[in-house]
């Protein structure tokens, strides 16, 4: 198949990239080339006079302001005769809803059942489907991949709303990524309905199925910034424990946390949500929930968000919230040298999924520190596996304030020959002290038997953080 875009250039479709009820996307043989067609009730739009309104719509994002630094497919030309457009956008690209269990194909469910981990043992013989979701929650990067996924995509969002935009369709067929390295960049596509929160009016609603916010839903207000906040928050819960926030027994589903059954005689936006504190109406079971996957902080924010905020969008914690949680929650993930599931260091004492002893692991517990005493508040920790040759680069916040720049690395620990050196960039000339002694040229090696012992870093900027920096095996 081939479209044309408006200045006569042909684009040759390579595969289908993704499919939802205002459009489909496809990848094409140039590579960084995406072309979008728009649908209306699932359908290629022919009426001409439909066709050059969409034209019109998308021709205004073209030529809106936005930062080159926001990872948007932003469409750079229009199809020609065809509701549709054409987007650049990185190479190898996969839509987040490879992520979720509940988008495999009958094939690929039948191929994870044949290599199943043998730590899913049990399960297997109670429930295998069961069993076939977690495997391939475990093959898609498990906890820590997910909880990266989503800071990235709070962190364009946020992007996106600093600069007074809503996004209106947040949903896992419009998120897309790419694992490179240790890094998952995130790019938003299906740009379409891009416009400035002060311009929205209630007739330019929009309700991505899965993802409802209440008073878009029941057609009381238009999206907003907090109907984009409350959608990502729908997001966050359901890719981190594959279960619906909204998916309980007053849907009349059966509790089964894998069940088939779709039935929604009621609609979910008008039910409280499956962990409510004071609503057990439509709670449910199942899931890798709990402090299998939910950190304390994100705990907050999801019943913050599902509660106070459900009907009350002011109360709706914001994306800076978000983005601090998660990082912090990314930070402290290990992951099982046996079964490979990450899971919180701080919340066991062996992994939970195969019971196996954890990992030998750089521990950092970063407080502030005032009047010589570390300080409870603010306090972060970190904890990654280590083996004798590798580099761990260590975020600005664990040294200074909390920043909203998380590709910004203040140190690097490199492991290599039984030493451990420390490289700082301090860009703003921070005061360091390496167990009392104050450093100059902020490299700083030690060998790794002194380094068990545990050693403790002061970094003097606006505030002054006390670092504990110690291995544990």
């Amino acid at each position: 198949m081939v479209y044309i875009d408006e200045f006569g250039n042909d684009h040759y479709i390579d595969k289908e990239l993704g499919r939802g009820g205002q459009g489909v996307v496809y990848s094409t043989k140039d590579g960084d080339i995406v072309i979008k067609e728009a649908l209306k009730n699932e359908e290629k739009i022919k009426d001409e006079n439909e066709i050059k309104l969409f034209h019109y719509n998308i021709k205004s994002i073209i030529y809106k302001p936005i930062p080159h630094n926001i990872n948007i497919a932003k469409p750079i030309t229009l199809l020609k005769n065809k509701a549709g457009y054409v987007m650049r956008m990185l190479d190898g690209l996969s839509a987040m809803k490879d992520f979720f269990p509940q988008e495999l194909s009958k094939e690929k469910a039948e191929q994870l059942s044949k290599n199943i981990p043998n730590f899913l043992e049990e399960v297997v013989k109670k429930d295998k489907r069961s069993a076939i979701f977690i495997t391939h929650y475990l093959n898609t990067g498990s906890l820590r991949d997910r909880l990266h996924l989503l800071l990235n995509t709070a962190i364009t969002l946020y992007k996106l709303q600093l600069r007074g935009f809503v996004y209106f369709d947040i949903s896992n067929n419009n998120i897309f990524y790419k694992k490179d390295k240790d890094n998952i960049i995130v790019y938003f596509i299906d740009i379409d309905n891009l416009k400035y929160n002060s311009d929205i009016k209630l007739k330019d609603s929009i309700m991505t199925p899965n993802f409802e916010v209440p008073e878009v839903a029941n057609s009381k207000e238009p999206n907003s910034f907090y109907s984009d906040i409350y959608a990502f928050a729908i997001l966050s819960f359901y890719l981190l424990t594959m279960k619906h926030p909204f998916d309980g027994k007053g849907l009349n589903q059966t509790d089964d946390w894998d069940s088939e059954d779709s039935s929604e005689q009621k609609n979910r936006w008008d039910l409280s949500w499956i962990e409510d504190s004071n609503d057990d109406s439509n709670s449910a079971n199942g899931g890798l929930r709990g402090i299998l996957t939910i950190s304390d902080e994100l705990n907050r924010l999801f019943h913050k968000t599902f509660e106070d905020g459900k009907g009350n969008k002011y109360k709706r914690p914001s994306l800076n919230l978000w983005i601090k949680a998660l990082a912090i929650s990314t930070i402290k993930t290990i992951k099982c040298p046996n079964c490979q599931m990450s899971y919180y260091d701080d919340k066991f004492k062996n992994c939970p999924y195969c019971n196996t002893k954890k990992p030998k692991r750089l521990i950092i517990d970063s407080y502030i520190y005032k009047n010589n005493q570390k300080l409870q508040q603010n306090s972060y920790h970190f904890a990654r596996e280590i083996d004798n040759n590798c580099e761990i680069k260590l975020s600005s916040f664990l040294f200074k304030e909390f920043d909203m720049d998380m590709d910004k690395f203040f140190a690097r620990i490199k492991f290599k020959n039984n030493q451990v050196e420390f490289i700082f960039e301090n860009e703003n000339n921070e005061e360091i002290f390496f167990n009392q002694k104050k450093i100059h040229r902020y490299r700083k090696k030690i060998g790794i038997d002194r380094f068990k012992k545990g050693i403790y870093i002061i970094v003097k900027d606006s505030i002054t953080r006390y670092l504990d920096v110690r291995i544990e095996e």
